[in-house]
């Protein structure tokens, strides 16, 4: 069967059509619908009158499928045969979709060893609520996910399925601990489940089981059979290992900061360093007194030798918002910057588009700012968070100054480490983004340029400003950001 990077959907329903009819008003209102295909699967053959009218007046195009309360394994074993796609979903019908949550969950998978996503949950069990989040944390590995929201590999699960014989161990009945154990088996062949931080799906939880046994007590014993079975299965400790999960991996940032000397740096960035939110585990890296392009390149070795996530870079000739390094995060790119401005005249933005002019590739700034999240062909590397997954894929050096293999010119000169780094990623396959909104200040010889700065000069420039070349604009930094930390 010919396979698509589309998503097939196996929403399991058995009863309650109106939480199922909030479940696709959700679906329909946050998920672009060429994106997907609809696979309805109703335990209640009663229900199939209801269902089909509520699914024709969503206009959805979807596939229905009918079971005489088979439950929740045998009815997604009879209907994988007819995925078509290299992803599908594993969904209750008693959930609500968010905003952008495809999209998100989505990013996960371009890690070929991620097998199985699931995003937070209202109502769950294990590591996938709110109160288990960390500031900045996107997603993470973990041991366990839950089936009731799930979006998996199928090439991982037709793996099992070549092991095994199934996707669901059919011993597990209607279901429940199902999803412990093709978990475990996943993991067993050396693929990675990973949660989702930034997206959150409201489950009511209970209803299905509890309507198909008749009362709550009699879910509460099945439970316990259910668990039995799968101690039987794998025995206790590697049960036990599904709700261990390492959170000292989560987030590993190595702050890179190069100095000019032993005793550099300005005063306002490291009063903007101490106040800076930390997530995760921190490790700062100094290197003073070496070429630009070699303090590079001893970080990022030093930030690998230590197992980190990501490396900020940060030239001590900055000020930044107390929230920056966690909105870098959040935005989970390869490679992302926040927007900082030339110290001279005209102020440009440190931002570049790499574009073909008079047959020769060029490096022109781009003049974006306060529009959001913008991709880029290339950075300066005053405040940029970089996965150190790019590092591992790119030969050593990484940054080299005056670089003039790349055949890109700036002004028929080499380029700069950091730009020449930031092409050699992008043409490796990894994004390159700015988040327009995160202004960074660069300290300059007698002001603190920021886009007041640029924004002035370019209105002089064009004659919509009459301004003295004396005009020296001021930046009125957030106190409650950025505290002055002096006793006078």
């Amino acid at each position: 069967m010919q396979t698509t990077d589309n998503l097939d959907i196996l929403m399991v329903c058995y009863g309650h059509t109106d939480l199922t009819e909030c479940a696709l008003e959700t679906l329909v209102e946050h998920t672009n619908a060429n994106d997907y295909t609809l696979h309805l699967l109703n335990n209640k053959p009663e229900d199939k009158g209801e269902l089909v009218d509520m699914l024709e007046s969503y206009g959805l195009s979807y596939m229905y499928h009918e079971f005489p309360n088979v439950g929740w394994i045998k009815a997604i074993e009879t209907v994988y045969p007819l995925i078509a796609s290299n992803y599908f979903l594993t969904v209750h019908n008693d959930v609500e979709f968010e905003k952008d949550w495809l999209p998100k969950m989505m990013r996960q998978f371009r890690d070929p060893k991620v097998a199985a996503v699931g995003p937070l949950i209202s109502y769950v069990c294990g590591f996938q609520r709110t109160d288990f989040n960390l500031p900045g944390l996107v997603a993470e590995d973990a041991n366990f996910i839950v089936g009731l929201f799930c979006i998996f590999r199928k090439s991982a699960v037709d793996d099992l399925i070549k092991l095994d014989g199934y996707f669901m161990d059919p011993q597990f009945g209607m279901g429940d601990k199902e999803e412990h154990d093709y978990c475990i088996r996943l993991c067993e062949a050396g693929y990675k489940l990973r949660i989702v931080r930034n997206v959150l799906i409201q489950h009511v939880g209970e209803r299905g089981f509890v309507d198909l046994l008749g009362s709550k007590e009699k879910f509460t014993k099945y439970q316990e059979q259910q668990q039995a079975k799968l101690v039987a299965k794998w025995g206790q400790e590697k049960v036990d290992d599904l709700w261990k999960i390492d959170r000292t991996k989560a987030i590993n940032v190595a702050i890179g900061i190069p100095l000019a000397g032993d005793y550099s740096g300005h005063r306002k960035f490291w009063e903007s360093l101490l106040m800076m939110k930390k997530p995760g585990v921190f490790q700062p890296i100094v290197v003073p007194r070496v070429t630009i392009q070699h303090a590079r390149n001893l970080i990022v070795s030093k930030a690998l030798e230590l197992n980190c996530t990501h490396v900020l870079f940060i030239d001590d000739d900055m000020i930044f918002p107390q929230d920056a390094a966690i909105r870098l995060l959040e935005h989970d790119r390869d490679i992302v910057c926040g927007l900082a401005f030339q110290r001279k005249k005209p102020h440009m933005p440190c931002i570049f588009r790499n574009v073909i002019d008079n047959d020769e590739q060029q490096i022109y700034p781009m003049e974006i700012v306060k529009q959001g999240l913008f991709e880029i062909d290339a950075c300066g590397s005053a405040f940029v968070l970089i996965k150190t997954d790019v590092f591992r894929k790119l030969e050593e050096p990484w940054y080299v100054w005056g670089d003039k293999t790349l055949g890109v010119y700036v002004d028929k000169g080499g380029l700069g480490e950091d730009i020449s780094f930031s092409l050699k990623a992008k043409r490796a396959g990894f994004e390159v983004f700015c988040d327009t909104d995160l202004i960074i200040t660069h300290i300059g010889d007698n002001e603190e340029v920021t886009d007041i700065h640029y924004f002035a000069h370019k209105a002089k420039e064009e004659n919509k400003l009459q301004l003295s070349d004396e005009y020296n604009p001021t930046y009125q930094r957030d106190e409650l950001l950025m505290p002055n930390l002096l006793v006078k």
